[in-house]
């Protein structure tokens, strides 16, 4: 751990230089709770969420805070998550029950186990579902409780919560707010899909930015072999790390432990990204677009 910290202390010393103190009210976050959730992970769910609102971060203009989240204080990162997570859905989820083609399911098979591998916090699986989509080339949708979301891009924002997620000792709040920003940013196809990969989904998606996969970490790695570091600047770990970052440096609300749990998931974080020195030295600006198919190419 102390290795990480110190690792992480060239990247905060800039914000410490432009962090300040400060409180703004910010809008709601606008998530949808699965109804299929069940009452105590609601009930988890609802008070993690409203935390995230609730945890008051302020920063002066020009920092990564302010260009990750477009925003100098929270209000960025509820615009961010708002953008990018419209609802949270079970482990146990069939998402091929889900979908749906002119309002009826493809498939109506309950025997295969939910999606969700059984050792995640959760995962994005907006991807997952817009590749299907291209590859269906027709319209389709998402059934949540009695609506259906068209899935026509990959911005549905459709998180699966996963079994290790827990509002218990075993899990600390800061580690789970990290974790919806982090699977946020898996929401955003940033350069866009060439139409001439579609046919390889999804294959094709390793060589590009949509979805922000993550690859193997290297030999040495305290995680080596795991697929859970980033091989590109600003995925979804530097964008968590950027704001666990903020949080140890800046919530004017938060007690001491808390302050110290974020800079553990900060340095976790930054630990993943492979080009980090890229980051530190600011010669990669993060691209917080997300683009849809670029037809004709």
């Amino acid at each position: 751990m102390t290795q990480k910290v110190l690792g992480l202390s060239l990247f905060v010393v800039g914000c410490v230089l432009f962090c300040q103190a400060g409180a703004t009210a910010v809008a709601p976050l606008q998530i949808q709770l699965d109804p299929a959730l069940s009452q105590d992970l609601k009930a988890n769910l609802q008070s993690d969420l409203a935390r995230l609102t609730q945890w008051s971060l302020q920063t002066n203009p020009g920092g990564n805070f302010q260009l990750v989240f477009g925003a100098t204080d929270n209000s960025g990162v509820v615009a961010y998550l708002n953008d990018r997570i419209h609802v949270l859905l079970p482990f146990e989820a069939h998402l091929e029950n889900r979908i749906r083609f002119q309002g009826q399911p493809l498939s109506s098979d309950d025997s295969s186990p939910g999606d969700a591998p059984t050792d995640a916090l959760a995962i994005n699986v907006s991807l997952r579902l817009w590749a299907a989509r291209l590859l269906a080339a027709t319209p389709l949708g998402l059934q949540v409780g009695s609506n259906i979301l068209p899935i026509d891009s990959i911005r549905i924002g459709a998180v699966q919560m996963g079994p290790q997620y827990r509002a218990d000792d075993r899990d600390t709040p800061v580690r789970r707010a990290t974790m919806l920003i982090h699977e946020a940013r898996h929401s955003d196809c940033t350069g866009g899909l060439k139409e001439s990969v579609i046919a390889q989904l999804p294959d094709s998606l390793n060589s590009t930015l949509c979805g922000h996969l993550h690859s193997p970490c290297p030999p040495g790695h305290l995680l080596a072999g795991l697929n859970v570091c980033d091989d590109h600047a600003w995925g979804a770990n530097s964008i968590a790390g950027t704001y666990a970052t903020a949080l140890y440096l800046n919530c004017t609300n938060c007690d001491e432990q808390t302050r110290q749990q974020a800079l553990v998931e900060a340095s976790d974080a930054f630990d993943r990204v492979l080009p980090l020195e890229d980051l530190q030295k600011g010669h990669l600006p993060p691209d917080m677009s997300s683009t849809d198919v670029l037809w004709g190419q």
